[in-house]
């Protein structure tokens, strides 16, 4: 191989290299997530006794069917589990 050759492959690899060696450093660029514009509202569920004496009531008359040992009640919103 010719000296002038060698030295422009060389060359060639040399900036190869550096090239990947560099772009692979960098950090990446991800998009800002957004920011919550309002926060949601937390209720308190101490503020109404309405659920526990629903639920309270519910447990009772599902207790007083026959073959029922025992019965635990859920109120979501507006559904009653039982």
């Amino acid at each position: 191989m010719k000296k002038s050759t060698r030295i422009i492959a060389t060359c060639f690899i040399l900036i190869l290299g550096v090239s990947l060696v560099i772009g692979g450093c960098q950090t990446s660029k991800k998009p800002v997530s957004p920011t919550p514009s309002e926060k949601p509202q937390v209720t308190n569920p101490t503020t109404s006794k309405y659920p526990q004496q629903t639920a309270n009531r519910v447990t009772t008359e599902a207790a007083k069917v026959s073959g029922v040992k025992s019965a635990y009640t859920v109120i979501s919103n507006r559904n009653i589990y039982i």
